[in-house]
């Protein structure tokens, strides 16, 4: 399924542009953990593999998630200017540049995967979250 259009970085932002939520947790730990836990899932395998994971103390962590996440911030796609940088705020922005940029670059059953990826992120964040 893995195309050669689309990178690591559209993954990412596929997966973000397909949340419901205009908000997610900012913290380090909750979105590494479960990003990883995402990419455990075989169906989503092909999304995964140009990210590597490595043991922190108590959390995974993906350097190039990070990276992109920061990026994305400083594009103004994503935005966390809450007092206590508690949430990113998915801006509309991101959401219309995967659609006019990025949407082309996967076939339409890898976006139908993304949109199911993105509902499983959410609810690994909600576990994160809770725990």
């Amino acid at each position: 399924m893995s195309s050669e259009k689309w990178n690591a970085c559209d993954v990412l932002h596929g997966i973000l542009s397909k949340m419901n939520g205009p908000k997610i947790p900012a913290s380090i730990p909750i979105l590494h953990n479960a990003f990883h836990a995402l990419a455990q899932e075989t169906q989503f395998h092909p999304f995964f593999d140009d990210y590597l994971f490595q043991k922190r103390i108590g959390f995974f962590f993906s350097e190039k998630m990070q990276d992109y996440l920061e990026n994305m911030e400083m594009a103004k796609l994503l935005s966390c200017g809450n007092p206590a940088f508690e949430t990113y705020e998915i801006k509309d922005k991101l959401k219309k540049s995967f659609d006019e940029y990025v949407r082309q670059n996967f076939s339409e059953q890898e976006n139908e995967l993304l949109g199911r990826a993105a509902e499983e992120f959410a609810n690994k964040i909600s576990k994160e979250h809770a725990a």
